[in-house]
């Protein structure tokens, strides 16, 4: 939240920022990982990302999120390869000031 303050605080009027971050759809957003309201760690034992910590944010904490915008355009990224270990997930979210 303090980073998308300042994002909108040191945008020009008519500024336009882009960010795209994890869903809460997301394969590592699971219920035993989680370490807050939103930020898991992943627990993949000999995984390259295991122990990381991401924050994947429900489509509701976004439109909270970036209310101070004018406008606000969220699309959404999914997929998921063939033999990979699940949904990857993203939301891209377009802020105009």
């Amino acid at each position: 939240l303090i980073s998308i303050r300042e994002v909108y605080r040191i945008l020009k009027p008519g500024g336009i920022c882009r960010i795209y971050t994890k869903s809460d759809r997301d394969r590592y957003c699971q219920k035993d990982w989680q370490i807050s309201d939103f930020t898991y760690r992943v627990d993949l034992n000999g995984h390259w990302e295991d122990g990381i910590v991401l924050t994947c944010l429900s489509l509701h904490e976004i439109q909270s999120i970036f209310s101070v915008f004018n406008k606000v355009s969220i699309g959404l990224e999914e997929y998921d390869f063939t033999g990979s270990s699940g949904l990857k997930s993203f939301y891209i979210i377009t802020a105009f000031k």
